[in-house]
């Protein structure tokens, strides 16, 4: 393990690293096909997709699109995109098409019994900062709605 004594170090870590030059030439390349991509295509189109790799071995972009009603539309102007790359001096053989459902969060809140261990932490955080309304009494029975509390 590197011992690391100051910021000094770390930046030497990342000039001499092969590993992080290599992935930060990576990255590099995968912003300049994604501001090239949001050239070519539509606004309403280009915030569902990204290129997120390249096929090296088989010279193939991989674009993952996050939206499955687009995803046609996006894949029938594939050489047109192929194109604009070429423009920009990119060879590719050809599009890759990954789709990837973003999923919404659930936001519902689950409320759950605190452990004795919580009560007592709780205990002792109210009085430190002077809420004593966060106490929950022992053989108070928790209400079915959580109580608000304003900070």
């Amino acid at each position: 393990m590197i011992k690391v004594k100051n910021i000094n170090d770390i930046q030497n870590i990342y000039q001499n690293s092969r590993q992080f030059n290599t992935l930060q030439d990576k990255f590099y390349l995968l912003d300049q096909l994604n501001n090239i991509l949001k050239e070519v295509l539509p606004i309403e189109l280009s915030r569902y997709c990204h290129i997120g790799a390249v096929d090296e071995t088989k010279n193939l972009l991989i674009l993952f699109i996050t939206n499955s009603t687009s995803a046609n539309l996006i894949k029938s102007l594939g050489n047109k995109i192929l194109q604009t790359y070429t423009n920009h001096g990119f060879m590719f053989d050809g599009i890759i098409t990954r789709i990837t459902i973003k999923t919404e969060a659930n936001n519902s809140t689950k409320y759950r019994r605190l452990t004795p261990k919580e009560k007592q932490q709780l205990e002792k955080l109210a009085i430190l900062i002077g809420k004593p309304e966060l106490i929950i009494d022992k053989d108070e029975e928790p209400s079915t709605t959580p109580k608000e509390i304003e900070f």
